[in-house]
């Protein structure tokens, strides 16, 4: 409503003024009158006449003009378009709008206009299901690998002498590991071949101080992982790299056969038997060793990710309470399946030795499928949230 009383008038009136009597001079006072209610007040000239388009004038009451603007008709007929069709600015204001939420079986998918440059949508129904079977698992496992933050990498870290150097490292790490771990249960057989409380806590100890020790060791080097289930969990995790993670686990699985190798030259032949290598115990089915793995290296993963990764960690000291894990894990587990927790623990002497034990591929699948389950578990519910209230904290600390 104008101030004055009546309706506001429309600020798109127009009126036509003859070129005769109009006034130029009155024209500007115009302008800048306080009785035209503001605005502005346009002057075209012409061969015979003006038109003055007068913004708020409140003698004339016109109605309203509708807007017909190129710019505004395409922003509201933008917002009623198929979203499967492609746009296009030239036909964009004629095209119809898309059907109610009832007629799609009347608009299939087939039938929907394609670009020139035929583009796939994955997410549509029936445009997977057309495509070959390797592309369909190739992008089930691209959405996998996505959702898990795995990343590729790059092809140049082959170049890099850092990362041959790391690679060297979990080579000799594993290698003195598997020397340790085999030659402490070929060493405790010499004196009793029983499986004793007092053998098995001297493997026990053995392997987890051999941990506690190597991990120190190639910590700052590589990160000490000396474990193919310890580096799947950090590829899972997001930490490492798909070429990174396979350099470190050839590096392993040939540090394990080196050091297999070597306790089996130090052995006399007698003595040397399975070198250690890790086979069910004579009760235990074959389910209920890979549940043992898998619980086992769930334990080592998860205190891992808790004392070496997570930032709220001690750290430095993270080697001691990984060499702890391992030993529980072997105190439990010995009596069982050996309590590998690393594939190439149990690949190495088994490879030397041609003792592969009952069921062997529960020393690959328990493992991983154990580190990769606490691995995403701990990133998942513990990791992430607090780097979440961490950035929080950050963003309230940090001055305006």
């Amino acid at each position: 409503m104008d101030p004055r009383g009546g309706p506001r008038p429309s600020p798109y009136s127009v009126q036509t003024l003859d070129a005769s009597s109009s006034n130029p001079i009155r024209a500007q006072s115009q302008r800048a009158s306080p009785e035209s209610g503001g605005g502005y007040s346009q002057i075209i000239q012409g061969s015979a006449s003006r038109t003055v388009t007068n913004v708020a004038s409140p003698q004339q009451n016109f109605p309203p003009v509708q807007l017909t603007n190129p710019g505004y008709e395409m922003q509201t007929k933008k917002k009623n378009l198929d979203p499967f069709a492609p746009y296009d600015m030239n036909t964009m204001l004629t095209r119809e709008p898309p059907p109610a939420y009832g007629d799609h079986e009347k608009h299939p998918a087939e039938a929907r206009p394609r670009a020139d440059h035929e583009v796939v949508e994955l997410h549509e129904g029936g445009a997977l299901g057309d495509q070959p079977q390797a592309i369909q698992t190739m992008v089930k496992m691209v959405t996998m690998l996505n959702f898990m933050k795995v990343e590729l990498g790059d092809h140049k870290t082959l170049r890099s002498k850092e990362q041959w150097r790391a690679a060297a490292a979990e080579f000799i790490g594993t290698m003195l590991f598997v020397f340790l771990g085999c030659g402490s249960v070929i060493a405790s057989g010499m004196i009793s071949r029983d499986m004793t409380c007092s053998r098995l806590v001297v493997i026990a100890v053995a392997h987890g101080v051999a941990i506690c020790c190597l991990a120190g060791a190639t910590g700052a080097i590589s990160g000490g992982h000396l474990n193919p289930a310890v580096t799947l969990a950090f590829v899972v995790a997001g930490k490492e790299t798909l070429i990174r993670a396979g350099l470190y686990v050839v590096a392993q699985l040939l540090g394990a056969v080196i050091g297999a190798w070597l306790i089996q030259s130090c052995t006399p032949q007698y003595l040397q038997r399975g070198l250690g290598s890790h086979d069910l115990g004579r009760s235990i089915f074959d389910s209920q060793g890979c549940l043992m793995e898998i619980m086992l290296t769930f334990m080592l993963i998860f205190v891992i990710f808790g004392v070496a990764v997570d930032r709220r960690g001690p750290g430095v000291i993270a080697p001691i309470p990984i060499g702890f894990a391992v030993l529980v894990d072997h105190l439990v587990g010995v009596p069982y399946t050996g309590a590998s927790m690393n594939p190439a623990r149990s690949f190495g002497p088994a490879l030397v030795s041609g003792h592969w034990g009952r069921a062997h591929i529960i020393y690959w699948f328990g493992p991983c499928f154990g580190a990769s389950m606490a691995s995403a578990i701990y990133r998942l519910g513990f990791l992430e949230p607090s780097l979440a209230v961490a950035a929080d904290t950050l963003r309230i600390a940090k001055p305006p």
